[in-house]
């Protein structure tokens, strides 16, 4: 069952209050020395575990899904993670800071991804894949890897062996949108 509106955690350290959706079994820690904000519309489903400690800093966007299927969001110390608008975090997934994810990327299934850098862009239902956010998926470690607007990686286990491709190579029929300035 999912609760709607403000979450009450206690010792959560600084913890930005807003309206957004926890699902029963969705953990936030945040120790006293340590910062999270929380965007307004975000849906932390059960599975979600976000967590910063000695200092750290988790900022999550407006109408981000994290935990569908499973997701750890882990800072310490100066490992910082900034998580944009519209990012989906999801199927066994693990962000460690510190690590950046653009506006409407994704990072999908059990990937263990540290110090990434995912490229902002439109969201995943965006109908051009030219123009989405980057996404990491697959299964595996990935480690400093940087994706720009539009890639895909599809790790199966080594992310440093796997191809980076666009998006549009898993959605080939897709049509060709002009590019406009996000918003």
């Amino acid at each position: 069952m999912f609760a709607k509106g403000r979450c009450r955690a206690e010792n959560v350290g600084r913890l930005t209050e807003g309206d957004w959706v926890v699902g029963s079994g969705a953990v936030v820690e945040c120790d006293g020395d340590s910062r999270c904000g929380i965007g307004a519309g975000t849906t932390l489903y059960g599975g979600a575990r976000i967590r910063a400690t000695g200092g750290a800093v988790v900022t999550i966007g407006r109408d981000t899904g994290i935990g569908d299927g499973g997701a750890r969001i882990t800072a310490a110390g100066d490992g910082e993670i900034r998580i944009g608008d519209g990012v989906r975090i999801s199927g066994g997934a693990e962000v460690i800071g510190p690590g950046l994810l653009g506006a409407g990327s994704q990072v999908r299934g059990p990937v263990s991804a540290r110090s990434i850098d995912l490229a902002a862009g439109r969201p995943y239902t965006h109908p051009d894949p030219d123009h989405r956010g980057a996404v990491l998926k697959g299964f595996g470690r990935a480690h400093g890897i940087r994706l720009g607007t539009g890639e895909v990686l599809n790790g199966t286990g080594d992310f440093a062996t796997a191809p980076v491709q666009r998006q549009r190579h898993y959605h080939p029929d897709a049509p060709h949108l002009p590019e406009l300035p996000c918003s």
